[in-house]
This record gives C-alpha cells, structure tokens and sequence, in this order.
C-alpha cells in the first residue's frame, strides 16, 4: 500500500478500500464550513472547534466509531486551522490540501496497519480447516499480499469442541443475539463447505457413537445460518440438521431443534415455507419411527425427552403464527405443499382417533390450547380455503368429528380427580421462538394428568371444528362421515334426531351448547385464575360469540329456536332453585353471555322477538304476536328469572355477577321500543329499583363491601337504560331512580357511547330535565362552553375560531338540553328558584344574546362568544312555544332589534339620512333570529333572511325601524283557496252515509288537486262529526280509535300573570299568521276572538288542574287551527271544539288538552300523551322502517323525539304549509288516529336526504328544527305510504292508544 498520497497523483488500486472514507471526509468539511458561515453574524458566539461532536451520526458500531474518533483528533485541528486562514473557503481547495498533508498519510498508514494486525490475530485464532478447503484463506491473504504483514496460505482445520464451547458459540440467547439481527453474529463467521456438510451428514448418522455424532452437531451449529439457507448448500444442510433433530440423544437433537430455531429467525421470506416444511417431516417421522409416549400416563415435564419435545411443538406453533403474515409471497404449489404439511403433522399417530398414545396434537394443544394458529389461518379467504381443501384431503376432519363426539360424551360427567397428585401450570403467554434455547425453570415437580392432556386436546379439536362452521367452505364439510357411530347413537337419542352415522351442523352446534353446562375443566388448582378461561363453558360461549358475530349465512345457521331452547334449559332449571354450585354458577353466567351475544346483533334480537320462522320476513310485526299473547319463551324466561331473583336479592343463591349479565340481555331489548313492548308486563323497572332500594338501606347500616359497589353501579346504570325510549323515560321517572341514574352519568368518568341519546331523550320531560340540573349537568356543559370563551392567563389567547370542531361540538351539547320546550321551561323553572351563577342557561342568555343586561369582560373576544350564543338561541328559539317563554322571559326581540339598528350608519352624502347596514356574522344571524321569531309560515309560505352575504344589496333582508322586510310575504299566496272542487261535491256529501264514503271523497279531492279548498274543508269536517253523533254510523270510526273519553270536573282555576302574558304573546304570533291567511278579517279582530276562544277552552284544558296555574305549559294551537279553518266563525269554532274534547283522538291531536289530562294521571310527568305513546310509536316504527334514520340520530346523540313533539304540539306549523296542515287533520280524523304516527313516519322519510348528509357533517342538531325542513313534502304523494304502515301496524299502535282511555 501506498503510503502518501498528493492531490495530482492519487493511487487507484485501494480506492474501493478508501472511497468510503474520503466521501465522509467531503461531508465532514461540508458540515465544518456551513457550521461557521451560520457563526459568522453572532459575535457573542462562542468560536467553536471543528471537530467531529455532533457532526457525524451517532453508531453503535465500535469499529466505526473508533476510525471516526481518529479521524476527530488528526484532521480536526488541521481543518480548523485552514478555516482560519481562508476568508471564503472553498470546499474542493481545503479538501485537496488535507488529503496532501503529512497528517492525512500517517493516519491512514494506522488505520491500515492497525487493521492488518486485527486481522492476523483473529485468523490466528480461527479453528483451522482441512487442507481440503483452502481456497478461503488463500483469498483472505491475497487480499494482504501487498501489505507483506502476513502469511498468505493458511490452512483452518476445526478441531473438536466441549460442550461448554459449543453452548457459547451458538446459543440462539446470547446477547447478539437478541440485540442484532445480523447474520455473521450468530455463529463463528466461518463459511461451510459441500464436502463440510457431507462430513457432518456422515458424522451425524445414527450408526456412529455418540461423541462423533456430538462433534458433527456442533460444527454444523458452528456455520453461519444465512450460508447453510443458501440454495447451493439448502439441500447438504438440510439434511444435517433434520438427522441432528432426529437424533436418539437429546442434547444432539436440542442442537438441531436450536438451528431450526435460527433458521426461522433469519430466514428470508422465500426460504421460510422451506424450512417448515422439512421441520414438520421431520416431527411427523420422530412421531411415526419413535417410540411414543402413553397417554395414560400423562406427561412428566421432568423427563428431557418431554421437556424437548414441548419446546419442538412451541417453534412450531411459532411458525404455525407466522406464517399468514408472509404467505402471500408463496407461489401456488409452495402455498400447497405448506398446507399439506400442517395436515401431515395433525394427522400423524392419530391412529383412526386412537387415544392410546400421546399425538401430535396433544403437544400442540399444551402449547396452544386456544388453536390461535388456526384462527390466524382462518382469517383470510386465501388461508382458510386452502387449509380447509388440505384437512379434506387429508381425511383428517372425520377423525377430528370422531374424538370430538368421544369426548363430548364423557365431559357432560362429573369427573373425579384428586387434586393432590396432579397439578398443571399451563403456559398461555407468547412462546418466542428463543423459548427452544432456554430451560423449563420453575417447579420440575409439574405432572401433566392424563385427563388435562385429553381436555386440551378436545379444547383444540373443538375450536378447529367450529371454525369450519364460520365460512362456507368449512360449513361444505359438513355432514361429517364418522367412522364410529356407537357414541354418536346416545347423542342422536338425547337430541330427538333421526338415526345417522354423519355429524351435521345441526347437531354439532346443538353439543356444543349441551356441553356449556358441563363440568368439563383442567383439573388445576382452583386458585389459578388463568385457568378459568379454559373451562368448557367459557369456551363455548366464545365460540357462540364468534358465531354470532361471523357473517349473514354463519348466523342463519346460529340463529334457531333449537338453540334457543337448548340454551334456555339450565336456566329454566334454576328459577325455582334454592342451591346451586359452582359448576352450576359458571355455566349460567357462560350462558348469559352467549345470549347477550346472540342479541348484540339486529338478526339476533329479531330471533328472540319474532322467532325463526318470522324474523327473515321484513314485513313481520312481532307486535302482532304480542297482540294476540303469543308467549316469547327466551324472554319470559330470563325476565322471571330476573325478576323473582331482584325482588328478595338477600336470600337468592346465585351470584350478583350472574343477575348482572342476565340483566344486560334484557337491558338490549328494553332499550329499544319493540323490545320495552315486550318487557313492560313484567315491571323490571320497579324490580331494579327496589333492589337498588334495598342495597341503599343496607349500606347504611354497615359499609358496602366491593361486591356491593359493583352491583349498586350495575343496577344504576341498567335503570339508566330505559331512558333510550320515550315509555322507557316514563318507566324510570315511575321507578323514583331518575335523580340516582342522571346522578351516576354525569359522575362517571368514562362517557359511554349512547349516554348522548341518553341525555337528549331525558331532557325532553320536565322531570327528566329537574334532575339533570339538580346532578350539576347543566351547570358542567355551560361551563365547559365558558372555558372555551373565557381568556385564558396563561396563553392569552386573542382569537377564537368558533367553527372549530371542538367548540362546535360544545355548543351542539348545549342545543340538545334545549332543543323541546319542556326541557327548556323546565330548567328556567329550576334557576328561578336557584341563585343564576355563571353554569346557569340564564345567565348565559343574559352574558351572550341580551348584551345589555350582564355583559362578561374576561371573554376572549365578545363577537365571537355572542356569535356562539346567537347560534345556541336561534336553535332554541325555532320551537313556537320557546320562543314565546323566552320573549316573556328576556324580551329578548326588542334586544336585537336594538342591536340591529345600532349596526346602522348614516353617510356624509348628498342625500339626507341615507343609512348603510354594517354587515357582518354577528348583524345577520341577529336579523335571521328577529325575523324568524316575528313571522310565521310554512317552507314556501315565507322567506327567511340569509345568514350570509348573497349579493351586494343587503339592506332588502334587513329589519328596519319596526318594519318587516317586503321579500318575506312576497310570494306568499293561500293555496287552501286555492283550486277547483270534485264534480258534484255537494251532492256526495249530502248522500253520504258512512266513513267510508267520506274517506273516499276525500280522496278523490285530494288527487285531482293536492289541495283541498278551505270551504270543503269545512264541509267535511262538519260531516264528519255528524256521522260520528249518529248510532247508525260510528262504530266504524270507534274501531278507528274515536271513543268517547270520561271528563274531569270543571274548575275555573286562577292564571297567573306570567302565564297571562305567555297566552297575549301566543295570541299575538298566532294572529299574524291567521290575518295572512283570512285577509278579510283585521288583526285587533282576530286577537280578540282568539282569546275567547282560548278562554272558552280553559274551562276544558284546565279542568283537572290545581287552584292556580303558575307556568306556563305551551300555547294552544290547535284551537287557534280550528279558528284559522273554520275562518274566525266563533259559534262554529266554539262548537267543534266542544264536540272534539269529548272523544279519544282530542287526548293526541289536541297537544294542551291531552297534556293536562295525562298529566293528572303520571302527576309531575307534565308532559302529553304525545310523548309517552306518539313519540314512543313514532320511534319504534321508525326502528323498523328507517333503521339508517335511526341509526343517524343514535351517532349523533339525538333522538326523533326532539324533532316529533314539537311538530305534534304545535300541528306542524311553520313546518308544513297551512293547506297541508289541514290535509293532515282531515286524515287523522277520517283514518284514525294512529295516522298522526304514520304521517310523521312519512315526513321523516321525506326528510331523510337531509338528515343522513347532515349527519356525516355533524350538524344533525342544527338540520332538525330547519324552518325550511318539510319543503317539498306532499300529502297526496305519501298517502300510499301511510296506508302501507297502517297495514302493517295499525294491530298493535291502535289499541295502545285506545288503553289511556281506560286510565282516565
């Protein structure tokens, strides 16, 4: 070697051997001069040292680390010395002068000899190889020859080692091991040769003695792993290690076991499938050549050959995991041959399901006893079709149904063991592949029983088995033909089934539910917990979860009345027990929990209402059955169990952890409305709230231990449940817990997917709405919507992005407390008995919208924060009834039409007292909420301002000076006058006789023109109350529901003022809507004939009530229909009035009647029959007509309800336009009053388009009190509709509505 290099002449010979450190040197000095130019303009810099510290990259190498700390002391000061002396340093002119200095010769003349020298000494120290094979040291010392440092030939021989040596050269556990995965670390870094490996073959036949077959197992652990997987020494090596793995000594054959276990390690991808391959044959051949073990006698983990052949199964099951996640690289035929040896080792020593000896199987299930291999195959369709294809080819499946139904005979048994002389400790963590190299610590006293070794075995032919079961591939498998049919026959007997010598799907799941109550267990100590997973019931319930969670056919075959029936038969047993065990205990908490899987899916629960033969049939109503009193066993019998054990919890035997999971199976159903129809009969609320109850007093006589806590915690939040559906509310507010159940929501820590619908069905009643501002709730959601708008000290924030996700997610929280009128008349109600502190809604209707009141300074900006609270109001506002509580309450109208005319200005120009509009988010939104609350009409009936800038214009959209905006009304035209009558109305109507007829004329009018002229209207609903008076006549509309209702005593209650002022408010709204439609009438006409109306319908209204009225419960607007109807006709208006208060449909159409009535009946309910049965109806038909409605409310934390009750209460004004609201009670007059639910149902359907959309963006709660939401919706196009739904629920919805007349 060179030893001096210049700058013109540079040696090419070694470049290869330097190239690498002179593009280091080049990056180094780039770094150096690019450090110092970004110094130059700091002079307080401390002037560094160009060395190496923090310029090159840290490694782990020490060789490299030491050439670059070298390489720091030489040419460091040398660089910073030519830094100094160079202004403008150029990197090519410093590069050249380095490499030309005395420096950089010497130090690469060390590096060079300093390498050399390493070198001599580890070929010194090298096992010399046969002088056969020395090309290899030939090649290292001509690779030296220049250098003249050292010998060039020399001959490496390997010599025999000890065995101490070998257990250091090649343990798979040594540090370098585990810390790299560099290939040359795992053995000496000698090469092997064809001829080594054909020695070490001959070495290691069985036929030389044990100290020759010892040293041949060693060098062939010697060799690198990555040499003896190359293809040109595969097939010799091979070989090698497969006769060491087979080797008669298990110290020889652990050597082989741990070159497998390396070769798995490192193993590309492509050569993987080969190494498993002749690892598997070469288990199979120990099994089938060697002696095999007796199962009998069970295994003794003490014994070596057990304690290696434990460790073979555990790199298997390794490889066994590994595979799916490569797999996809095989070829075809490869990915075959891999299958067909993984059913090669299952099936070898089976022996025809001979248990006789301990198979393959058996060892593979101690170290897998979940079959989690087999569940990995079985997740991709590639994987488990061609595993499946092997085990048919192979024959293995009958063999596996054979053991199988052996063993499922005697686990129904008891079986007796003594404990004392047997004792398991089973592995269930990961088992690494490095598990072959390490000893079996622990207690070496372990004796694995016979009987464990048998029970793991099943455990694993069980989960194989019903795999096959959860794709249709597997399901083809079945019949299976058994080839012993002796055990089969008792099985077939015990099950009714006809005589067979095939296993069919039927049967084999119908065992496996039987065997959920066997005792079948490892027989362990009691005190392991990680043992508990393994017995039989557990393992069963798993599979019945997996089951019911596989796919559509997979559950066609799960879901059947028989194993229902099957399921339901321990439990059924244990009703009217007094004692039960543990066994017993266990099965029953395993049962419970298969069914609650059963009934997590929307299939499994139509199972358990309708049956198998009617839950596939989309238009089945299981209603209809509970109509007829049809018994559904599966919850009659949970429910009695549930509840006989509830009512008298001190003296029930079974654990609270069973009642707890057969309370959460029933808990699936009574949270939607079909299932609550069902369960309601057994009055499980008042069963839960008496032991919740009981618990109470007994914790306050002693401390409750943990077990109480839990279930105190599990009946709470199992009540909480029934607040899901309207009734459920209703059911809970019956029960007394509504106060303890909001309590424990808003104190848990962890917010449960659901409590969202929870909270916004809740809020929704007037109760439901006191307890969530007792249990601080409200209070927590306005302040977290505070701490959003509040400065923050320690940021100081300036700026507030109120369309950010995060607080628009906090003001939708905020909206759905407030989004009916009970909820938000209920909480003012609350707060005006309560100090307003900042968490109240009143201070912050006062804080953020009526600014003049109490204007917060710590705000981050006020435009923003009154930005979030305009959007809060007009949401809350858009309900009629609100807003006529809240104009009462804060006159909040006359706050923004002051604050809109303050965004006025007048301009320095020629014309006098011209003003511009300042347009901004704020001004508009305040224009949008005036005029909204001012106006009243339906979607094409009135215009609403924009929220945002459309056109340059503006002034035209703005509220001026206390006068409405012109583009509002300027479309408007009365259509109810609008259109041409059938031929011959009069003489129909005079002629008709029957509802039927009218129903028909109807009809025919609303076909020929969509819109029925208000004279007809009037014609026919005074017809109507004709037919009805007459005998003759009406018992075909008391089949529709038009019963007669019993009246309370009349009272003359005093109203108070407030509630005087609500009524002149209402009266004031409700009258400019009714002058735009009866333009011939003047607006000091129609208040004063409204308020007589009004105050002829209190004496009605309020004649169940107390002395005195001091809230105000809503505005009458059905009565102010009528008189918009019946065109301000006092007498007329009067009279029907009268008629309609004394029958059923007054109860549901006529909000404020029905409201006092009901609310005589559930006192402090104070909400109408509305809630408790349209909305429930509305909501339970819903579930099964529009299930992605449903399902879109659900996501987004809102119910229908929200939506429902205000159109009921206030007849769908400003939702429909007036022609349709009449169209709509002319048909819940002459086709019932279960239609008012269809006809929701029907706009709900209409609305869907927007609901869905809505939902992906998260704005479902600003979309479902849209003034503009029922645009387009036409009555004559959705009748067909309405009269499919009343055929397929007019059996069940009509008599629950005929059933309040009973409780009045």
């Amino acid at each position: 070697m060179a030893t001096s290099y210049s700058t013109k002449t540079r040696p090419t010979t070694n470049d290869n051997i330097f190239s690498q450190c002179q593009q280091e040197l080049v990056a180094f000095v780039s770094q150096c001069v690019m450090l110092r130019k970004s110094m130059e303009g700091d002079a307080n810099v401390k002037e560094p040292t160009f060395g190496m510290n923090g310029l090159l990259d840290e490694t782990k190498y020490t060789f490299v680390s030491r050439i670059h700390q070298k390489i720091q002391d030489t040419l460091g000061p040398l660089l910073d010395q030519q830094l100094k002396e160079c202004a403008e340093p150029v990197i090519p002119l410093l590069i050249d002068k380095i490499l030309s200095s005395s420096q950089y010769t010497q130090l690469v003349n060390q590096i060079a000899n300093d390498a050399m020298e390493s070198t001599a000494e580890i070929l010194d120290h090298l096992p010399k190889k046969n002088s056969s094979n020395h090309s290899q040291s030939n090649s290292i010392s001509n690779s030296n020859s220049n250098s003249n440092s050292h010998n060039g030939n020399q001959n490496i021989k390997f010599t025999n080692c000890d065995e101490q040596r070998h257990d250091a050269s090649f343990s798979a556990h040594s540090t370098n091991t585990l810390e790299s995965w560099s290939l040359g670390s795992l053995s000496s870094g000698v090469c092997p040769g064809t001829d080594d490996l054909q020695t070490i073959a001959v070495q290691l036949q069985p036929s030389h003695s044990f100290p020759i077959r010892l040293t041949g197992a060693q060098l062939l652990a010697s060799f690198s792993v990555a040499d003896l997987l190359a293809d040109e020494f595969w097939p010799l090596s091979k070989v090698a290690i497969q006769l060491a793995l087979l080797d008669s000594d298990t110290q020889i054959a652990t050597i082989g076991l741990k070159v497998y276990a390396r070769a798995f390690k490192l193993a590309p991808p492509y050569m993987v499938p080969e190494v498993y391959i002749s690892y598997t044959h070469q288990l199979c051949q120990s099994f089938m050549n060697g002696p095999n073990l007796k199962l009998g006698l069970g295994l003794d983990i003490r014994d070596p050959r057990v304690e290696l052949r434990i460790k073979q199964f555990r790199l298997l099951n390794q490889f066994m995991i590994h595979l799916p996640s490569i797999w996809f690289r095989f070829s075809e035929q490869i990915f075959k041959d891999v299958m067909n040896a993984t059913a090669k080792i299952l099936k070898c020593s089976l022996n025809n399901g001979s248990t006789t000896s301990i198979t393959a199987l058996h060892f593979l299930s101690i170290v897998d006893p979940n079959s989690s291999w087999y569940e990995k195959w079985m997740i991709s369709h590639l994987g488990r079709t061609q595993i499946i294809l092997a085990l048919s080819q192979s024959n293995i499946i009958p063999i596996l149904a054979d053991c199988f139904i052996k063993y499922s005979i005697s686990i129904t048994k008891s079986i007796q063991v003594d404990e004392t002389k047997r004792d398991l400790h089973l592995k269930t963590d990961e088992l690494l592949v490095e598990d072959v190299d390490q000893n079996e610590d622990g207690d070496n006293t372990n004796l694995i029983n016979s009987s464990d070794l048998e029970y793991l075995h099943f455990l694993h032919i069980t989960i194989i088995l019903s795999k096959l079961t959860m794709c249709s591939a597997g399901r083809k498998c079945f019949p299976i033909k058994l080839t012993e049919t002796k055990h089969f026959k008792n099985i077939l007997t015990y099950f009714d089934e006809v005589e067979s010598d095939s296993l069919n799907l039927e049967i084999f799941i119908l065992i496996l539910i039987r065997d959920i109550t066997s005792k079948a267990k490892l027989l362990a100590d009691n005190n392991v917990p990680e043992l508990e997973c393994f017995r039989m019931p557990r393992v069963v319930s798993r599979m019945i979860r997996d089951l019911a969670a596989a796919d559509v056919p997979c559950r066609e075959e799960l879901f059947k009345d028989t194993y229902l029936s099957q399921l339901l038969i321990p439990v059924e047993n244990a009703i009217d027990t007094n004692n039960i065990g543990a066994d017993e205990q266990v099965s029953l908490l395993a049962i419970a929990e298969a069914l609650s899987h059963i009934a997590s899916t929307d299939s499994g629960r139509k199972l358990i209402l309708r049956g198998e033969i009617n839950y596939r049939t989309p238009q089945y109503n299981s209603n209809e059955a509970l109509l007829n009193n049809n018994k559904n066993k599966t919850l009659d019998t949970i429910a009695n169990f549930v509840k006989s054990n509830c009512s008298n919890i001190k003296q029930t035997c079974f654990s609270k952890k069973i009642l707890e999971s057969y309370i959460y199976f029933l808990r699936q159903f009574y949270r939607t409305c079909e299932g609550l129809l069902w369960l309601s009969k057994y009055q499980l609320h008042i069963s839960l709230s008496h032991a919740l109850k009981q618990l109470q007093d007994d914790s306050k006589e002693s401390n409750q231990s943990h077990q109480d806590l839990d279930w105190n915690i599990s009946l709470i939040d199992n009540l909480l449940n029934f607040g899901a559906t309207p009734k459920g509310v209703m059911l809970l507010y019956d029960s007394g817990s509504m106060e303890p159940c909001v309590s424990y929501m808003f104190s848990s820590k962890c917010e449960k997917f659901g409590y969202g619908t929870l909270v916004s069905q809740i809020s929704t009643t007037k109760p439901g709405m006191q307890a969530l501002c007792k249990t601080g709730w409200i209070q927590y959601i306005i302040n977290d919507l505070w701490k959003h708008l509040e400065c923050d000290v320690k940021f100081d924030e300036t700026y507030i992005d109120i369309d950010d996700p995060s607080i628009g997610k906090i003001i939708a929280n905020v909206m759905k407390l407030f989004t009916t009128f009970h909820g938000l008349s209920s909480c003012l109600e609350y707060e005006s008995h309560h100090s307003n502190d900042k968490g109240s809604l009143t201070h912050l209707i006062e804080s953020l919208i009526i600014i003049e009141m109490n204007r917060e300074s710590s705000l981050i900006t006020f435009e923003d924060s009154h930005q979030a609270g305009l959007r809060i109001f007009k949401h809350i506002s858009s309900c009629l009834d609100s807003c006529i509580l809240l104009q009462s309450r804060f006159s909040f109208q006359q706050s923004l039409v002051r604050e809109i005319n303050d965004s006025y200005i007048f301009l320095n120009t020629e014309q006098p007292n011209q003003e511009v509009f300042i347009t901004d988010e704020n001004s508009l939104l305040c224009n949008h909420i005036l005029l909204s609350t001012m106006t009243m009409g339906g979607p094409t009936e009135r215009k609403l301002p924009p929220l945002n800038l459309i056109s340059k214009n503006m002034n035209q959209y703005i509220f001026n000076r206390y006068q409405l905006p012109k583009f509002i009304y300027e479309d408007f035209n009365p259509k109810r006058n609008l259109g041409n009558t059938i031929q011959n109305f009069d003489a129909l109507i005079n002629t008709c006789l029957d509802i039927t007829e009218l129903q028909s004329i109807f009809i025919k009018q609303l076909e020929q023109n969509d819109i029925i002229p208000v004279k007809m209207v009037q014609t026919i609903i005074l017809k109507f109350f004709e037919l009805l008076l007459d005998n003759k006549t009406c018992n075909g509309l008391e089949d529709m529901g038009w019963l007669t209702i019993k009246k309370h005593s009349k009272k003359n209650p005093k109203i108070s003022e407030g509630v005087q002022k609500c009524q002149k408010l209402g009266i004031i709204m409700a009258s400019r809507y009714i002058l735009l439609l009866l333009p011939h009438l003047n607006a000091q006409e129609i208040e004063k004939s409204l308020e007589k109306v009004l105050n002829y319908c209190h004496s009605m209204v309020y004649s169940c009530q107390e002395d005195t009225i001091e809230t105000f419960s809503g505005f009458d607007w059905f009565s102010s229909t009528v008189y918009a109807i019946f065109e301000g006709q006092m007498t007329i208006v009067l009279d029907v009035l009268n008629k309609f208060s004394n029958y059923l449909p007054s109860l549901y159409v006529w909000s404020q009647f029905g409201s006092h009535h009901f609310n005589w009946i559930h006192r402090g309910f104070n909400n109408s029959p509305t809630f408790a049965h349209l909305c429930h109806w509305v909501e339970a038909i819903a579930e099964l007509e529009l299930p992605k409605l449903i399902s879109a409310f659900t996501l987004c934390g809102c119910t229908p309800t929200q939506m429902v009750q205000k159109w009921f209460r206030e007849l769908f004004w400003n939702i429909l336009d007036f022609h349709e609201i009449q169209s709509f009670l002319l048909i819940c007059m002459l086709f019932g009053i279960d239609y008012q639910i269809y006809y929701c149902i029907a706009i709900m359907n209409h609305i869907q388009n927007v609901i869905l959309p809505a939902t992906r963006d998260e704005k479902l709660i600003y979309v479902i009190h849209d003034a503009q939401l029922g645009k387009g919706f036409s009555t004559v196009k959705y009748l067909p509709y309405m009269h499919k739904l009343r055929d397929r629920h007019r059996n069940m919805v009509l008599p629950d509505l005929k059933r309040i007349e009973s409780q009045i």
